[in-house]
């Protein structure tokens, strides 16, 4: 899962579960997708775990930019209070010193 930022997460559900679809982008412009379930079923407890998740692996750097939608009644909508949830708990896992 090697990439420079996450450029967006679309957070939905599967089987009792949140899933999270992520789309990454490293600095030459390639794109990679792949798919997350997360433990529990709340959409904030997700996005927060993924947002650890990234950090530990160390595979992403930059997590400021992300575009966060949910799927809600067959529509994608944003939500900006989530995507700051993901992007605090990334922050917070990979701690002051790898900060910019």
């Amino acid at each position: 899962m090697r990439a420079d930022r996450l450029e967006q997460v679309f957070v939905g559900r599967r089987g009792g579960r949140i899933e999270l679809r992520l789309v990454l982008e490293s600095a030459s412009g390639a794109r990679t997708r792949t798919t997350l379930l997360a433990p529990g079923a709340a959409p904030d407890e997700a996005v927060r775990w993924a947002g650890r998740a990234l950090a530990r692996a160390g595979e992403v750097r930059d997590v400021d930019r992300v575009r966060l939608r949910v799927e809600r009644g067959g529509e994608l909508v944003d939500d900006a209070g989530l995507a700051r949830g993901l992007v605090e708990a990334f922050r917070a896992e990979r701690g002051p010193e790898d900060e910019a």
